[in-house]
């Protein structure tokens, strides 16, 4: 039996479908299974030992290139929906949702297109197999998981699998290594979201930092993508030095996880490394503003996530014609005390 899970973005959500991956290899442990996904966040699955193949669509590079009038886009294109076709994959499952998964899905040859019924972009016209429509305030893992579910899968306990090796460790030991072996507890700061209105204010970061290293004596480490440097340095201003870092921009995918299941804590805004850091099993201390800690928080338990009691949340927008209310409300030392609650637990620290 041949299956393809198609998953293309973004990081938070191929985080999410990484338990669905594990059900179905526990279900159809003879199955020839494969994964297509976008270049960006490929290297996050390259390697798991659940998947037999990853196909990687190259769609954003195609797009940029052919605004450019490089029109051997298309030849590159067509080889890749020959290849899919090629496969001849015997159930195809849409994770996505969207039309442009459900466009891949209609143009492979699979017996099963499966998918939810009812999607925002009718990517279900594509489907042969169509699911219920989903509860939109069900979480992302067990919307996906329910798909498996519908395919035989028994319930079980989420399995979260980041294939990361020795070279992502000595990565991460040669990255922390400015913190030295000194006492107290490591936390991890993602400044950053993808949407602007995700972004809880690079002052609010250093004033919880700050906090954090007087008050607390952790130490500090900063993540972030290759573009974040420049918000990542307006939120760490005046705390480099002994006992803060900043290595936005100098880890992989695989790099990251592996660091960040080192972190005691990860304090954030939703994003995908906070995704990540709940996927190790590292409590998280989440900001959430335009978006649904219920639907896309971070999954299992002991984890605290921070909105405002304002009327317009959780509303879903990229853009705010209120000045983002929703994360100005939520004061740093707010945020403090949540991660300090969940730092010294048990302890009796104060």
């Amino acid at each position: 039996m041949k299956i393809l899970i198609v998953k293309l973005s973004s990081l938070g959500d191929v985080v999410h479908a990484l338990p669905t991956l594990e059900a179905l290899r526990r279900t159809f442990p003879g199955a020839e299974i494969s994964w297509l996904v976008e270049s960006e966040w490929v290297e996050l699955i390259l390697g798991h030992p659940a998947l037999d193949e990853v196909i990687v669509s190259s769609r954003k590079d195609w797009v940029k290139r052919l605004l450019r009038g490089d029109l051997e886009v298309l030849r590159e294109a067509s080889s890749f929906i020959r290849g899919i076709r090629r496969r001849r994959f015997d159930l195809v499952i849409d994770l996505q949702g969207l039309m442009r998964s459900g466009l891949l899905v209609g143009l492979t040859r699979a017996r099963r297109k499966l998918g939810f019924n009812g999607t925002r972009e009718f990517s279900y016209m594509f489907y042969n197999e169509k699911l219920p429509p989903y509860d939109p305030d069900l979480h992302a893992v067990l919307r996906y998981l329910s798909v498996a579910g519908h395919l035989g899968a028994v319930p079980g306990e989420p399995v979260f699998r980041i294939p990361w090796g020795r070279k992502e460790e000595l990565a991460a030991d040669r990255l922390l290594g400015p913190l030295g072996n000194e006492p107290g507890p490591l936390v991890a700061m993602n400044v950053t979201g993808s949407w602007a209105t995700k972004r809880w204010g690079a002052d609010n970061f250093r004033q919880t930092a700050r906090m954090l290293m007087e008050r607390s004596g952790a130490r500090l480490v900063f993540v972030g993508g290759p573009g974040d440097s420049a918000y990542v340095a307006a939120a760490s201003r005046g705390l480099s030095g002994k006992g803060c870092i900043d290595i936005s921009g100098q880890t992989g995918l695989k790099e990251l996880a592996c660091l960040l299941s080192r972190a005691d804590l990860m304090v954030t805004t939703d994003s995908g490394p906070m995704h990540i850091s709940a996927a190790v099993n590292t409590p998280v201390v989440a900001v959430f503003g335009p978006t649904d800690p219920a639907r896309t928080g971070p999954f299992g338990q002991g984890h605290r996530t921070i909105t405002a009691n304002v009327a317009c949340r959780p509303c879903f927008k990229r853009r705010c014609p209120y000045n983002m209310e929703c994360m100005r409300e939520v004061g740093a030392h707010e945020v403090y005390q949540e991660a300090k609650e969940l730092l010294f637990a048990g302890s009796g620290a104060v």
